[in-house]
């Protein structure tokens, strides 16, 4: 049965001793909507196993109070040691389950692609991101701190998901690096971006999205 609301992208940046997450919902005509957001931790004391049952069974919480369509998490990067790639795909293998037992399709992004999505380049700083993060969600911005760093790489990857699968992606991409830097015009982003246009929803959808980014801008 198709879910009774738009699409619901949870976000998590894995990992086994902090989870982040975020729930992001996609508005037609509008910016995305931050309906949750969150880090969930564990005692490193704990054995791995451990950390990942209660961060599972948190996580499970979280889909049955949002139902979310769909999983986005951020693909292993393979520049960390051995030791740290393992404990990533510890944590990944926990998001995957939970993908697994509630029937919800998975979508892996590299960390340059999501960086790209939000700031307009691959090179910015999870710091950055989280700047242009706070200008582009107002529920974010009024919840007061942000806290750890995971919880905004979280947001961002949930974020990667819904520009990536909309109609116009490389037109609404542009929209929200100009609006989050307060730059007049999108020649700049449009250097930077060379994603080609996404299939998804119609292009006249992306198009009121951008109209929606200039008009809170001004």
């Amino acid at each position: 049965m198709a879910p009774s609301h738009p699409r619901r992208i949870l976000g998590l940046d894995p990992g086994t001793h902090r989870l982040g997450y975020a729930l992001l919902e996609e508005r037609p005509g509008g910016t995305p909507r931050l309906l949750a957001s969150g880090v969930l931790t564990a005692p490193l004391s704990r054995p791995p196993a451990e950390r990942l049952g209660r961060f599972f069974r948190e996580l499970e919480s979280v889909v049955a109070a949002h139902q979310p369509t769909a999983i986005a998490i951020e693909s292993s990067f393979f520049g960390e040691n051995a030791r740290s790639l393992l404990r990533l795909g510890e944590a990944r293998g926990c998001a995957l389950a939970l993908a697994g037992v509630h029937g919800l399709c998975t979508h892996d992004y590299a960390p340059a692609a999501i960086k790209k999505a939000v700031a307009g380049h691959g090179n910015a700083s999870k710091a950055q991101v989280a700047r242009l993060l706070l200008r582009l969600l107002p529920e974010l911005a009024e919840s007061g701190p942000i806290g750890p760093l995971d919880r905004t790489d979280a947001i961002a990857i949930a974020w990667c998901h819904l520009l990536e699968t909309r109609a116009d992606g490389r037109e609404v991409r542009m929209a929200a690096a100009a609006a989050a830097s307060g730059r007049n015009g999108t020649a700049g982003a449009s250097r930077r971006t060379k994603t080609p246009p996404c299939t998804g929803a119609p292009a006249s959808d992306a198009r009121r999205l951008v109209e929606a980014w200039r008009r809170r801008r001004r």
